[in-house]
C-alpha cells in the first residue's frame, strides 16, 4: 500500500506543477485511495513474540 502511494505522490509530482500544500496532497491522495478497491484484508496469525526493532521503525518512519 505504502508503495502505491508513494507511485501516485511520483506521478502526481511529475505531471503537474508541484503543489508544497500538505492539506493539497492529502486531499489528492485521499481522492485516489477513495477510487480503489480495497480488497478485505484477512488477519493471519502472528507471533507475539515478534516486536518491531529500532531499526525497522526508522525505516517506516523515512517512508513516510
Amino acid at each position: 500500500m505504502s508503495c502505491y502511494i508513494r507511485n501516485l505522490i511520483r506521478n502526481d509530482m511529475n505531471r503537474t506543477i508541484p503543489n508544497n500544500s500538505i492539506d493539497a496532497l492529502a486531499q489528492a491522495i485521499a481522492d485516489k485511495l477513495g477510487a480503489v478497491q480495497v480488497i478485505e484484508n484477512v488477519e493471519k496469525p502472528t507471533d507475539h513474540n515478534e516486536s518491531v526493532d529500532f531499526e525497522e521503525k526508522m525505516i517506516i518512519d523515512q517512508l513516510f
